[in-house]
């Protein structure tokens, strides 16, 4: 392909998402903004704040610019600390850090979830940074030649949109086809009772405005409805969820919620696309909408136990320290290296057609979003108009010239980090080249009450960076790179390929039928299960087998 020269502005090619019809591009304006920014990276060694800009996010729908979840970035009685501090000092408190770990130590029982401490680095493709790892039972051989990576690619998965269920609300507890909008956790808890409601309205209403009154319940309500438990063990669990995290306002901070379920779950369980109707206690007949199926099918994932590969490291300290320069000192805070990721685009995505997911948020909030697509533009970093889809067109020398504009010389940080001096090597290094990676991702939505479900949200954000290239005898491999922004994705996960959420409660419980009253041994398990905020996998196996097209969800053990 030939190499394009940048005069001006200019629109990339477009890439289509097969199912969406949606585009991985970059805008003009986008373009303008880029050119401008890694001029600075290259020219002004003294100008730290440039790592501090925030990547823009655009809607792959009409490329308008949008804030996701805005209204969680802003949290009363500010005035003495920033809002950054705020949330900050709420992502370090024990309690989240312990909810935390759990859930690393079920997802990946071999990654210490502390913060190093800056102890070890991982300023180049170091252990537990490596895509091997990520991408294990997935591909048999992951390629680490820059020439055999797909310059774009999407995945053929069936990956669907969600809510993520915040805590803030009781989780999926939270009647969301009542519409209602809660100003806090204490109110949201406090809008009904189980299971005194149900004993009310089963005394007051005939069965089928019981059955009506039932289709505008929560979800978790109507998994206890069909595993006939009128103690509302499930609901009650979601309720008392966030009580771990209320804040001294009474308040828990509204990002919290299942998105690790639901990212995982978008990944791995089939789409629920229809609704039905199931047996329920007393007789009742529980109608099943699509998001009542995907938010159970997410908590099962959230609080499940399966197998999954994990990369990179958590960043949880609240004021990470930088260099004069602008970059992350704390390894755990530079998180994976450019490199890794752009290798995990191009052999998950590009190659395996899989997905994987990202911590789209890097410092105080935890956003766990499934990678759709991505395309590669490389340029020449001292010269950022020549741009192109081969790297070798733009690819540079890293010499005396280079050096000479690189920010990342003082203090080195590039080529590989001795554990012992801290000192860095780079004489490993060939060439550097530029890349702007757009990445579209999978967003949340609100749920929609009713048999419709919500079209999925793809959400366009691009990163850019350099790569550093050892040159051998099969030619050049990516040894690791630079982020031109603090504000990159942190760690990367998926589960392992094949892998069901699963628990103990599991066993060997009786087939789910769902049109007749549960066994006692599923109805005992199910009540163990839901003291733990986890639904059976049974259960699910048979949500998802009548909400979707093609249900492949098998159960271990089945």
């Amino acid at each position: 392909m030939k190499k394009i020269i940048l005069l001006s502005v200019f629109s990339l090619p477009l890439l289509a998402l097969g199912a969406t019809g949606e585009h991985v591009r970059i805008s003009n304006l986008e373009q303008k903004k880029f050119l401008n920014k890694i001029r600075r990276i290259y020219s002004k060694k003294n100008d730290p704040e440039i790592l501090n800009e925030r990547p823009r996010k655009y809607s792959s729908q009409d490329d308008s610019l949008i804030d996701p979840n805005s209204m969680l970035k802003f949290k009363k009685n500010s005035k003495l600390l920033t809002v950054f501090e705020q949330l900050a000092q709420q992502k370090m408190s024990p309690n989240f850090l312990k909810a935390q770990c759990r859930w690393l130590a079920k997802v990946s029982p071999d990654l210490k979830c502390e913060s190093s401490g800056g102890a070890i680095s991982r300023e180049g493709i170091r252990n537990h940074d490596r895509v091997e790892d990520l991408a294990a039972t997935w591909l048999d051989k992951v390629e680490n030649s820059i020439d055999k990576l797909p310059a774009s690619g999407e995945s053929s998965l069936a990956l669907w949109s969600d809510d993520y269920w915040r805590l803030s609300w009781g989780a999926t507890s939270y009647r969301y086809g009542e519409g209602k909008y809660f100003y806090n956790y204490r109110e949201a808890v406090a809008s009904y009772t189980q299971p005194d409601y149900w004993l009310k309205e089963f005394q007051k209403l005939n069965l089928n405005e019981l059955n009506q009154q039932i289709q505008t319940w929560s979800p978790a309500e109507k998994y206890d409805l069909v595993t006939n438990n009128k103690e509302f063990g499930l609901t009650q669990e979601q309720k008392n969820e966030g009580l771990q995290f209320v804040d001294e306002s009474g308040d828990v901070e509204g990002w919290m919620g299942i998105c690790h379920g639901w990212a995982a779950a978008a990944i791995m369980a089939p789409k629920a696309i229809k609704g039905f109707e199931m047996w329920g206690a007393e007789g009742t007949s529980v109608k099943w909408f699509p998001h009542d199926v995907r938010a159970i099918t997410s908590l099962a994932w959230a609080n499940g136990y399966y197998p999954s590969n994990f990369v990179g490291a958590r960043c949880d300290n609240k004021t990470p320290q930088t260099y004069r320069n602008g970059r992350m000192k704390d390894s755990d805070c530079f998180d994976n290296n450019p490199a890794t990721f752009h290798l995990a685009l191009a052999n998950l995505i590009g190659i395996g057609k899989a997905s994987f997911v990202m911590d789209a948020a890097f410092d105080y909030q935890v956003w766990n979003q499934p990678i759709q697509a991505y395309k590669f533009t490389y340029f020449n970093p001292l010269k950022p108009t020549e741009q192109s889809s081969s790297w070798a067109e733009v690819a540079i020398p890293y010499d005396a010239v280079f050096k000479a504009r690189d920010r990342f010389q003082d203090p080195l940080t590039r080529g590989e980090r001795n554990s012992y001096s801290g000192a860095y090597d780079d004489g490993s290094i060939s060439k550097i080249v530029g890349v702007i990676a757009s990445v579209v991702y999978l967003g949340e939505v609100n749920p929609l009450h009713g048999d419709a479900v919500r079209n999925e949200s793809f959400i366009r954000v691009s990163y850019t960076y350099d790569l550093e290239l050892s040159e051998s005898v099969e030619g050049y491999k990516l040894i690791g790179g630079e982020w031109h922004t603090n504000a990159h994705p942190d760690f990367l996960w998926v589960p392992q390929k094949g892998s069901v959420a699963y628990s103990t409660m599991d066993g060997e419980v009786p087939i789910f039928k769902g049109d007749e009253p549960p066994s006692n041994d599923l109805i005992d398990r199910a009540q163990s299960g839901s003291r733990q905020g986890y639904p059976l996998c049974s259960v699910i196996s048979k949500l998802l087998q009548s909400s979707s097209v093609e249900s492949k969800y098998q159960c271990p053990g089945f």
